[in-house]
């Protein structure tokens, strides 16, 4: 398992009794590089994912994963991410 610096920051966001104990938790899965903003408008263009409707951090993490040379998936609840991950061959299907 890898953790992606945005989805660190998305859990700091949250609410609730164990907030930081789950942030701290998660900090110790190693992380993956977020790739250069160059780098990401180019993946968005290429592989047509704008007017998706997801928004912009579930973008970077689909291109983090499609970049990223040890092929990691994403594993996602979230219906639209779910069905982008799987359109862009980085879903994590059990």
């Amino acid at each position: 398992a890898l953790v992606h610096p945005d989805v660190i920051g998305e859990v700091m966001l949250g609410c609730g009794v164990e907030r930081e104990e789950i942030v701290a938790e998660i900090r110790l899965l190693p992380s993956i590089v977020r790739p250069s903003q160059a780098t990401l408008e180019g993946i968005v263009d290429r592989h047509a994912i704008a007017c998706r409707r997801i928004g912009w951090v579930d973008t970077v993490l689909l291109c983090t994963a499609l970049v990223d040379p040890r092929k990691p998936v994403v594993l996602t609840f979230d219906r639209r991410l779910m069905r982008e991950a799987i359109r862009l061959g980085v879903a994590f299907t059990a």
